[in-house]
């Protein structure tokens, strides 16, 4: 970034050195030594000079509380209000049988291992407050996450759409492909029509194609969701990324 002695040129007198911020090299205008200096410099237009010589970080600091802020609107995620703990790493309680989910999953939160992880298990298990744990870090970074639970996102594009309307449904599933972490919970609960397949196969399918990052969990097993999908779908999210077993059924009792 340019300084302002770059961008003002000649000055008869530099600002102070002590004045410059180590961060955007911008000045302190509070400082009656900047301010005097450029008012002789600039005599005619030395208020606007005074502005725009002004550290920024401020700026910087308020811009990026913004971007934060709409991050976390955007993400969709579960259990963001009220008085409750959130779900995170830190209030997770490892019990038998969830330590290798717990381990491919902050492998996920630092953005190490497959791109696609599924996380498999019977109700109670903690496999939702793994997921709600790696958005949360991702989140943090700053990086955008779109949680989504899979029979009411279904639900949602069905009644906006027709299964013939294939370019309306791909403008809405772009829509969610935007986000670098795509959360899928409760895979499998939806009903198994020909278009919750496609649909889904879809949403896999362009991870695999873009590279990109998704993270699902369901209570079925692979043989399960071959009865309740197809084999295509199953394939893909088995065969081609990772997953892993919950065996615990005594997390939700262990909070």
């Amino acid at each position: 970034m340019k300084t302002l002695r770059k961008l003002f040129k000649p000055m008869n007198r530099p600002l102070p050195d002590d004045t410059q911020c180590s961060q955007c090299r911008y000045f302190d205008t509070s400082d009656p030594r900047v301010v005097q200096t450029i008012k002789e410099e600039f005599p005619h237009n030395w208020s606007n000079v005074l502005y725009s010589a002004r550290c920024k970080c401020d700026d910087m600091f308020h811009a990026k509380q913004v971007k934060q802020k709409s991050l976390w609107n955007e993400s969709n995620l579960p259990n963001r209000h009220g008085n409750s703990l959130p779900n995170t790493f830190d209030t997770f309680k490892e019990v038998k049988g969830v330590s290798q989910g717990l381990s491919k999953a902050m492998s996920m939160a630092y953005g190490r291992g497959s791109h696609i992880l599924t996380i498999v298990g019977t109700y109670g298990c903690g496999k939702s407050h793994l997921l709600e744990a790696v958005a949360r870090e991702w989140l943090h970074r700053g990086e955008s996450v779109r949680y989504e639970y899979v029979p009411s996102m279904l639900n949602q594009l069905r009644s906006r759409f027709s299964s013939e309307d294939n370019g309306s449904l791909w403008t809405a599933l772009e829509e969610i492909f935007k986000v670098k972490l795509l959360v899928l919970d409760d895979l499998g609960q939806e009903a198994p029509t020909e278009w919750t397949r496609k649909t889904l196969t879809e949403i896999v399918d362009e991870r695999i194609r873009t590279d990109g990052w998704l993270l699902c969990a369901t209570n079925y097993t692979q043989d399960q969701l071959r009865e309740r999908l197809d084999e295509r779908f199953v394939s893909r999210l088995f065969d081609r990324a990772d997953f892993v077993v919950m065996t615990s059924s005594s997390y939700r009792e262990k909070k």
